[in-house]
């Protein structure tokens, strides 16, 4: 997948295509930190890239391989977006417990 260009690019004719997997990773980390603009959740982002990675990887392949190639991505994109949640709910974790280091300081300061 890393030397395997993108198929748009080539139809476009762009020189230096990026490759699939150069895609994916851009498309994976886009939706880690897009999880927290407004009104996009992280669900569709990863939808999405699981969607497009799987028509990139498969389109080439009998229907018997393309199914099966398409379990496994969908396996693998459910355990990717598992990790991604719980990566997001420490995240929100350590922003609560910075918030409440200082107050906690504070608090036994005065009762010092």
């Amino acid at each position: 997948m890393r030397t395997t260009p993108r198929a748009g690019w080539g139809k476009r004719d762009v020189k230096n295509p990026e490759s699939i997997a150069d895609h994916t990773y851009r498309m994976g980390l886009m939706a880690l930190i897009s999880s927290d603009i407004p009104g996009e959740t992280l669900h569709l982002l990863v939808d999405s890239l699981k969607k497009r990675k799987v028509e990139e990887k498969v389109k080439h392949l009998n229907t018997s391989a393309r199914s099966w190639v398409e379990e496994k991505e969908v396996g693998l994109s459910c355990l990717i977006l598992k990790l991604a949640e719980e990566i997001a709910e420490l995240g929100e974790n350590m922003k609560q417990t910075r918030h409440q280091k200082p107050k906690l300081l504070k608090i036994s300061i005065s009762l010092s």
